[in-house]
Order: structure tokens, then C-alpha cells, then sequence
């Protein structure tokens, strides 16, 4: 992941997310992308849409052929990915973001 580029003002954020930094994740080989679930998440914390970018990179991260789509006015996420919402969960706190 390169780097993050400028924030808009009043971000607080600068995710420097890496595969490693997200300890548990599930074997990648055993993932059966032929039925991924949509998965829905609050996420909280984010403030302009370099954050929205940093949510979904951070998904994609872990998974990059998830879809994802963030509303910023509410902070509703959503994606479809076969991961577990824990791992999802993980790699958005990673990010520096809250999500349930």
C-alpha cells in the first residue's frame, strides 16, 4: 500500500495498514469466492472522504476483490466478501476507524 497522500482538513487519520499488521486472519486458500456474503458495518471516526478511501483500502487490503461501499453521512458499510466480519472488523480498526 503506498502512501495515504494528503488529508483533507480536519482528518485526523493516516492508516499505514500492511497484511501483517492484521494478526488472525483466515487462510486465503480455503475462501470460496463463488458466495460472498454481504456484510453491513457501522463505522465511526471517519470525517471526509479521504477516510471513506482509507476504509476501503483497508478492506481491500484483506480482500481486494470485496466490494465496498461507504456512506460518510451515516457510517454505514457495506461489503460483499467471503472473509469473516471479524477480519473485516480488524482491518478496519487497524485503520484507525471503529466498527461494529
Amino acid at each position: 500500500m503506498g502512501s495515504p497522500g494528503p488529508l483533507a482538513s480536519g482528518c485526523r487519520r493516516r492508516p499505514n495498514v500492511q497484511l501483517a499488521d492484521l494478526g488472525g486472519l483466515r487462510d486465503f486458500q480455503n475462501l470460496d469466492m463463488e458466495h460472498p456474503m454481504s456484510q453491513k458495518f457501522q463505522v465511526t471516526g471517519m470525517s471526509c472522504s479521504h477516510c471513506v478511501d482509507n476504509v476501503q483500502d483497508a478492506v481491500k487490503t484483506i480482500d481486494p476483490s470485496a466490494q465496498v461501499t461507504v456512506d460518510l453521512e451515516t457510517g454505514h458499510v457495506d461489503v460483499l466478501s467471503e472473509h469473516p466480519r471479524q477480519d473485516i472488523v480488524a482491518a478496519i480498526e487497524n485503520a484507525g476507524y471503529k466498527a461494529q
